[in-house]
């Protein structure tokens, strides 16, 4: 049941060239050798000769020779054919420069620190309180807001290494979810990485808590292109598995990543069932295009439900719902859903990003989900659910500090299985069809803060958003978002 996918970098910052030698330097053929010390290796000596021609005989005569003295074996050292003489001092100069190049453990830790905080205008003035913006994500409110502050430890795997991700905020309850019930509403991330050295760094083996593997946008808004989270990653993707992830880099232009975990957004499961994944990565030698293709199926539903009939209502033990009788007291049962380990959701996602020139980057994210949703927990009958969504982006960087970007997307969820809670008010047809489009004015004069600013707008097929007039809802929402982000790095 696992397929190919692959997974392309989120995060589009270009690295810096190594600076050029400076003149004069000398030629490769005097320049002095370097010493690299491997862990556990005995540091080499290496000696280089000058390519320079030996130096003219003087022009006096040369006295006349001596009778060569005797030497004293008590004093002299003999060395052994072919092995180029070592002093004590050079041994010891040697292997305290191979401890130096070895980094302390403290040069091998990564932190960041970061608060995301906001302004949003919805033009539909609605009343306050509930979900004022109607699928956005970490700009869920009207008015001024604070998203979540971030605090990231890293420690790379050399060979054993971590990394632990702290949020705090609103946006950390929506963000985890199930979570929020056990007291882990504030951990994004928490695993621990092992890299094999004979590999090279190719191989990576995760274990924990981590951001899932699909989709083109990521749970931090400065990252991204757009402030605001679009609905396709915040209705129809996950956000994150707990579980064993390996990523495999096969050469300098493919990878390979799979992954075992409990499923979607949950760090205690909530079935037996498990859900794998697959996904593989290619970009060009110059970086100019990257593609993803991802998979991941399992089971996603509650294995065990509680079904509460009020009085006067009583349980029916065929389909297990609650059926109209006067005078019976309620009452509560604890039931297990049949067949819900092999009712499994499938995911289909691909990313592509194409650079075209150092300042123009595309971006195209496709998804569909399919799922089997259990009807009746008694029978294990199930109802199939689709849903699928596209999006298209486009960034120009004007200059170092001054960037503009625009998303559309469209998302289609045909039985009402991911956006019928959506808005104040139920459905009144079958699907939802929802429709975004959003413009971001970017300006980060330093690497440690950044404003973004969207303006957007959404459009659906029912009436799901919400407005503050006599209306009371909507088909369309637009909005203004003002992000600020400050960031140790």
């Amino acid at each position: 049941m696992i397929g190919l996918s692959l997974t392309a970098a989120r995060d589009a910052y270009a690295g810096s060239q190594p600076a050029p030698a400076p003149q004069g330097s000398p030629p490769a053929a005097v320049a002095q050798p370097v010493v690299t010390a491997q862990p556990g290796a005995t540091p080499q000596l290496a000696t280089s000769q000058p390519a320079t021609s030996q130096p003219a005989p003087p022009t006096t005569t040369p006295p006349a020779a001596r009778e060569p003295a005797t030497p004293d074996p008590a004093t002299t050292t003999i060395v052994p054919a072919n092995t180029e003489p070592t002093t004590t001092a050079s041994a010891a100069t040697e292997s305290a420069k191979a401890e130096s190049a070895t980094p302390a453990w403290y040069e091998q830790l990564e932190l960041m620190l970061f608060a995301d905080g906001f302004v949003s205008v919805n033009y539909n003035q609605p009343l306050r309180g509930g979900e004022p913006n109607v699928g956005h994500g970490n700009d869920w409110s009207s008015g001024f807001g604070f998203a979540w502050a971030g605090l990231d430890f890293s420690y790379a795997a050399a060979p054993v290494g971590g990394t632990v991700a702290l949020r705090f905020g609103p946006v950390s309850e929506l963000y985890n979810g199930q979570d929020t019930d056990y007291g882990l509403q504030y951990l994004k991330q928490a695993y621990a990485s092992f890299s094999p050295r004979r590999l090279d760094g190719r191989l990576t083996v995760d274990f924990g808590k981590f951001d899932t593997i699909y989709g083109a946008e990521v749970g931090d808004s400065f990252p991204n292109f757009n402030y605001t989270r679009g609905v396709q990653v915040w209705l129809q993707q996950p956000f994150f598995h707990t579980g064993l992830r390996a990523n495999y880099q096969i050469n300098d232009i493919a990878g390979l990543t799979v992954i075992a975990v409990n499923g979607w957004n949950n760090t205690l499961d909530n079935n037996r069932g498990k859900s794998f994944g697959v996904q593989s990565s290619f970009a060009t030698r110059t970086g100019a295009f990257e593609a993803t293709l991802g998979y991941l199926a399992g089971p996603e539903g509650n294995e065990q439900i509680t079904v509460t009939c009020p009085d006067d209502q009583a349980f029916n033990e065929g389909d297990a719902r609650c059926v109209d009788a006067p005078g019976t007291p309620g009452s509560t049962r604890e039931l297990r859903v049949a067949g819900v380990n092999s009712r499994w959701r499938h995911l289909f996602d691909l990313v592509l990003r194409a650079h075209a020139g150092p300042r123009l980057t595309f971006l195209f994210n496709g998804t569909l989900v399919y799922d089997e949703i259990v009807n009746n927990p008694v029978t294990g009958s199930f109802d199939p659910a689709y849903i699928y969504g596209v999006m298209l982006a486009a960034q120009y960087q004007f200059t170092a500090r001054w960037a503009v970007a625009a998303r559309a997307e469209f998302l289609h969820d045909l039985n009402l299985a991911w956006t019928a809670n959506l808005g104040a008010h139920s459905p009144s047809g079958p699907d939802h069809s929802i429709g975004t489009g959003t413009l971001t004015l970017r300006f980060e004069p330093t690497p440690n803060f950044v404003m973004m600013l969207d303006t957007r707008v959404d459009g659906a097929n029912d009436t799901i958003f919400n407005r503050g007039d006599e209306m009371g809802v909507s088909t369309t929402q637009v909005t203004s978002t003002l992000g600020v982000i400050v960031k140790t790095r």
